[in-house]
């Protein structure tokens, strides 16, 4: 199933089952992985947990939605390392990132995300 809206583009097709599957490892990271390694590791500071959301989506994102077609490519900003979803079928590349960080964007000056000027 197809779902056919994009404000600036109607050509533009969406794979549902695709976006379903990272919908899921998405959520499987801030409700299952995380809860899970701060039960087995309870540490006195939690200040990586930060971090640890975008690693486990990450990780996620490469067990369950990279398959033949869709790529995960690598990225580096500074010492900071991220990662596009790219679906070949549909010439279509999918970044994750957060609410706060998009509302963020303006307040620098930018018009584009940081992780996409690299």
């Amino acid at each position: 199933m197809k779902i056919q809206h994009f404000e600036n583009n109607p050509e533009v097709q969406f794979d549902t089952d695709l976006i379903a599957r990272m919908v899921h490892a998405i959520n499987k990271a801030v409700s299952v992985n995380i809860p899970q390694q701060l039960q087995d590791q309870p540490l006195e500071t939690i200040n990586y947990i930060a971090h640890m959301r975008g690693d486990w989506i990450n990780e996620n994102l490469r067990r369950s939605v990279v398959t033949d077609g869709v790529d995960m490519v690598g990225f580096r900003r500074a010492s900071w390392r991220g990662r596009l979803l790219v679906d070949h079928r549909s010439k279509t590349s999918y970044s994750i990132t957060t609410m706060e960080n998009l509302r963020r964007i303006p307040k620098k000056h930018r018009l584009h995300p940081h992780f996409l000027q690299t």
